[in-house]
């Protein structure tokens, strides 16, 4: 009977302790990946195409928000303030500009590839 529990207490802190570090190892990859260079690794382990539709529809949404009261002329500063944005997260949130903010800690050089 001991041994029965000390093997569900093994696998208990086995589980646990891989359950507990999994979001580590999942960004560890991705640093690795992006520190190395390997864009289609990195493209493997993000859904970029996810990413830029959640960033794209907050980014909408704020937008939105801040000038639905505002008259015609916030309306339109609110749809070029939309098109900048959907570009701008077009542009960064690639595997090229998550590599570039890990290893060089900007974007920047995303728009020159």
């Amino acid at each position: 009977m001991r041994s029965l529990f000390a093997l569900l207490l093994a696998a208990a802190v086995i589980v646990g302790g891989w359950y507990a570090a999994s979001p580590w190892l999942a960004m560890k990859g991705i640093v690795d990946a992006a520190e190395e260079g390997d864009l289609e690794a990195l493209d493997e382990r993000v859904d970029f195409e996810r990413l830029q539709a959640e960033a794209n529809t907050r980014i909408s949404a704020q937008i939105a928000e801040r000038t639905e009261d505002g008259g015609v002329l916030a309306q339109i500063g609110g749809a070029i303030a939309g098109e900048i944005a959907e570009s701008a997260v077009g542009n960064a949130l690639t595997p090229r500009g998550i590599a570039n903010v890990v290893t060089m800690g900007s974007i920047a050089s995303a728009w020159d590839q």
